[in-house]
């Protein structure tokens, strides 16, 4: 191993304008409408000596052991104590009731490397490094809002997609999301990816086959380095998305563990608890306009500031919602001006609160629509997105050269886990097969 000294200014230029531009916007510059609403600010142009905080759903959380950190939950605010009465009746004591619950931050982690080929071919000398390592950043912001995104949003545990048919000595693995190809199931996957694919006892028990991506194919289907026999129906995940030693998921706690009313979730148990259980509607069919109507109906009255409330679905969902709303086509006669064209554009769902975007979002499963209460959440965060000391310290700025070649990898992580604290606010509707699109 060796290092590469970037010069003074160079190395400046990196710690004191690059990574604090990158950490400042992380959440500001995402393509995606869940972590936009993790991150927004809450005014565009905060008056001067407002103090409005430039992100305020990422929280530094207190630090109960390690890496776990304490989430509140306020749901009760005097239950029992209040009550109506006659003249000269003692009065019933009430109980302010909250609980704690305990979540474990998570890496989300990667590296890129700078060959010293496309430093040597860059006419600015001085800053060639740092234009190569700001390109490279940038890809890198691109590629953790990608997969922070999924496991926020996607199918949960890590599951990239399903097996689709069984594969017996056969390099070609053809992908669905368990029936239905409503978004392409091959999209989280990249050349060279390593994956689990089996039961989910077997990803667990560490007895997944191991599989080897050599080219993707198509939407769905991608071709394995070596043959490979696979069962109808196992599931696709990255080979580190679960740890065996430490019998956990090292992936993002996401929508589909917390947006629900069952299982075990940041140390408390759903099913017992109703304060901590999101309304579910899992075997919806055809959608129609009452479904979301009652969703909203159910979220509404939890929710800190009803108007807040967004909906997130796929292409196909938003779709069949848009072909339930009525279109209105204004036209003045009077100077021939007026709106005719066709299609849908901002689909918003009108509520008794005000106006709920509909976002859509092909990471999100089939026939799923979730109700979002941004509110509801926060981003735990005990690291910001960074290089790692080995490859941008404040000390020299080293770069590693691994060894055996002239390309110096700089490593960047970040280190926290989606947190909820009000799960009454925010809903599910599931199994979506209509109306046709």
């Amino acid at each position: 191993m060796s290092t590469v000294k970037i010069s003074d200014r160079a190395g400046k230029t990196i710690t004191e304008f690059l990574l604090p531009n990158l950490q400042e916007n992380f959440w500001r510059v995402s393509k995606h409408p869940m972590l936009k609403a993790i991150g927004f600010e809450r005014e565009e142009t905060p008056q001067k000596g407002a103090g409005t905080p430039l992100r305020p759903r990422v929280m530094v959380p207190s630090v109960q052991m390690g890496r776990r950190f304490e989430v509140e939950h306020l749901h009760t605010a005097f239950g029992g104590g209040v009550h109506a009465a006659a003249e000269d009746t003692s009065l019933r004591t009430g109980k302010f009731q909250s609980d704690r619950s305990f979540a474990d931050a998570k890496f989300v982690q990667g590296a890129f490397e700078v060959t010293r080929q496309a430093i040597a071919a860059t006419r600015d000398k001085e800053f060639a490094l740092v234009k190569e390592i700001t390109q490279n950043a940038e890809g890198a912001v691109h590629a953790m809002h990608w997969n922070l995104n999924r496991m926020i949003v996607g199918a949960g545990s890590g599951q990239l997609a399903v097996v689709n048919a069984g594969v017996t000595a056969s390099t070609t693995i053809n992908l669905d999301h368990g029936g239905t190809e409503e978004t392409p199931p091959t999209q989280h996957l990249n050349e060279g990816d390593v994956l689990l694919i089996g039961t989910t006892a077997e990803i667990e028990a560490g007895t997944a086959e191991t599989v080897t991506v050599a080219t993707i194919t198509d939407d769905n289907t991608f071709e394995a380095t070596t043959n490979e026999t696979l069962a109808d129906d196992d599931i696709v995940v990255r080979a580190d998305a679960y740890d065996v030693s430490g019998t956990a998921y090292t992936e993002v706690t996401g929508f589909t563990n917390l947006i629900t009313n069952t299982g075990t979730v940041q140390n408390i148990n759903k099913a017992n608890d109703s304060w901590f259980q999101s309304h579910l509607d899992a075997s919806v069919g055809t959608i129609a306009l009452s479904d979301i109507d009652a969703m909203l109906m159910k979220t509404s009255r939890h929710s800190k500031n009803p108007a807040d409330l967004f909906m997130l679905c796929n292409s196909t969902q938003w779709r069949r919602i848009a072909s339930l709303m009525t279109v209105t086509r204004n036209y003045d006669v009077e100077t021939w001006k007026g709106n005719l064209v066709g299609g849908q554009q901002g689909l918003v769902y009108h509520g008794p609160e005000g106006k709920h975007a509909i976002f859509k979002d092909d990471m999100v499963p089939d026939g799923v629509v979730w109700m979002v209460d941004p509110n509801s959440f926060y981003w735990g965060e005990m690291a910001p997105f960074s290089f790692a000391e080995d490859a941008l310290s404040m000390d020299g700025v080293p770069g590693q050269r691994k060894s055996g070649t002239l390309n110096y990898e700089f490593a960047f992580y970040m280190f926290g886990n989606l947190a909820q604290t009000n799960a009454k606010a925010s809903a599910q509707l599931g199994g979506i097969t209509g109306p046709a699109v």
